[in-house]
């Protein structure tokens, strides 16, 4: 079960998600440019993951996972410890992230329809 987020703490992770993607890519010595072309999307589009100005879907995800030569996970895993590091100077976002991974925050819940 989840909860929908607000606009700020979508924008935070959004952020933190840039932080991340921008870290591995410069691990791994690539450019913007590169990670588009090895991704095959628009070259303005890593610019705006890293801005935060935009965030992936899970198709998209993939993509940006496969070019920097890792699993997604790791993706998610860095885009957490960037929000953790973030929430550490501001207690409220630490409890608002907290109830939003447990499922205890507070507005409608949004169920996915078991297959």
């Amino acid at each position: 079960m989840w909860n929908v987020m607000d606009r700020s703490r979508h924008k935070e992770i959004g952020i933190a998600f840039g932080k991340a993607l921008k870290a591995l890519r410069a691990e791994r010595g690539l450019s913007q440019v590169d990670l588009a072309q090895l991704a095959n999307f628009d070259r303005t589009y890593p610019s705006l993951l890293e801005r935060g100005l935009r965030t992936p879907g899970l198709q998209m995800l993939f993509k940006i996972a496969d070019a920097l030569g890792v699993h997604p996970n790791v993706l998610i895993e860095e885009t957490k410890k960037h929000l953790e590091t973030e929430t550490r100077s501001t207690p409220q976002s630490l409890a608002s992230t907290e109830s939003v991974c447990s499922g205890q925050g507070s507005g409608p819940a949004i169920h996915a329809d078991a297959d």
